[in-house]
């Protein structure tokens, strides 16, 4: 009886093992157009080594924020917004897979509505896309929000875009 049970623990204890490390592997792996050469000179880095690989990694990091994706009353997935390469903004979740893709190419002014209500809800804030569903972020924190809005600022300054931020209340 003890000895069934001990190898299935212990095939469960090897699966989640290699399931974090491929996870972790496909986190560190950077997308094949991301870091080639681009038209728009955006997410261009140039690789030397370690401190290359650094520097890769935390021009990446500049790029991401962690939110929720609000998708019905109720429901709400983890993810992570990637702002780029190029004119897109993808969400990707907890195994590195991407989600869905906003492209701002056709969008001269990004059209952001954020919440004003303060108490007990988390802050959200809405991205509306013309021929495409809104998408609906919820953060943990207003500096979280913020945080997600000066990236997005700065990444629609990079492609010659402007950012409308709208207060509503909810």
């Amino acid at each position: 009886m003890f000895f069934p049970v001990f190898c299935i623990c212990a095939g469960y204890g090897v699966i989640k093992l290699n399931n974090s490390r491929r996870r972790r592997a496909k986190n560190n792996q950077p997308d094949a157009h991301c870091f080639g050469k681009s038209d728009s000179g955006v997410g261009l880095v140039q690789s030397d080594g370690a401190s290359g690989a650094k520097r890769r990694r935390k021009s990446l990091d500049e790029r991401r924020v962690g939110a929720r994706e609000w998708c019905d009353p109720g429901s709400s997935r983890p993810v992570t917004v990637n702002l780029g390469p190029g004119a897109d903004i993808s969400l990707v979740n907890r195994k590195a897979e991407k989600l869905r893709c906003l492209s701002v190419e056709e969008v001269g002014t990004i059209v952001v509505q954020v919440t004003r209500d303060a108490g007990r809800t988390r802050p959200m804030a809405l991205l509306k896309f013309p021929r495409s569903h809104d998408l609906v972020l919820e953060f943990e924190s207003e500096p979280t929000r913020k945080r997600f809005l000066t990236k997005l600022e700065s990444f629609a300054d990079e492609l010659q875009k402007s950012v409308e931020i709208n207060p509503v209340y909810k």
